[in-house]
């Protein structure tokens, strides 16, 4: 199934990345082989849409089309439904505090019952980085659970590098800038990173 192709989703991350967010998500949804892609035939389809970072300032317009179908196919009461709804307020330039209680709550729910489930993890742990109170240890906690089950995803490091800095975790910030040196290799951006973090 065409929604469910990691090679897809690794074409658009390369592209996102190569034009360093700027382009709305749907230019390059609308790419040779995945035109159908932004019709959001499926939930699994819009679930990617909005896991896409930035997709809620990039193209809200798109990102609202998906968080509205998911809706519809799964239901406000679904684990798809309260990860999407919880990707939109963490992006939220100004987040009602209710609304942010009300979904830590549910996203703690649905880690007890699925320990698993990276997304609900690393949604919690960008969550809890918002609002007027941000708790930047429970953020730490929650991404490095995020790391221990998907250790490959070097995207996630400089935030847990720079969480764990934070927190007065040097020794856990240290593991983890040796772990994105290893994964990103001899890059800009690796380098930029060392920089930093032999800076502070």
């Amino acid at each position: 199934m065409l929604f469910r192709s990691h090679g897809l989703v690794q074409r658009l991350w390369k592209a996102h990345d190569a034009g360093n967010g700027a382009t709305p998500l749907s230019v390059y949804l609308y790419g040779d082989f995945i035109k159908g892609f932004t019709r959001l035939e499926d939930h699994e389809a819009a679930t990617i849409v909005i896991s896409f970072p930035g997709i809620w300032s990039s193209d809200p317009e798109l990102a609202n089309r998906a968080l509205d179908q998911i809706e519809r196919l799964v239901g406000r009461n679904s684990d798809t439904y309260v990860i999407a709804e919880a990707r939109r307020a963490a992006s939220a330039e100004m987040i009602d505090e209710a609304e942010r209680s009300r979904l830590v709550v549910a996203l703690n729910d649905l880690v007890r019952r699925s320990p698993g489930s990276v997304g609900a993890l690393l949604v919690l742990s960008d969550l809890l980085r918002t609002g007027a109170d941000p708790d930047w240890s429970a953020s730490a906690t929650f991404l490095r659970r995020v790391l221990e089950l998907r250790p490959d995803q070097v995207g996630l490091y400089p935030t847990a590098i720079q969480l764990h800095q934070r927190i007065g975790d040097r020794d856990r910030a240290i593991e983890y800038l040796q772990r994105y040196q290893a994964l990103a290799g001899d890059s800009a951006a690796a380098r930029r990173r060392v920089a930093l973090f032999v800076a502070q």
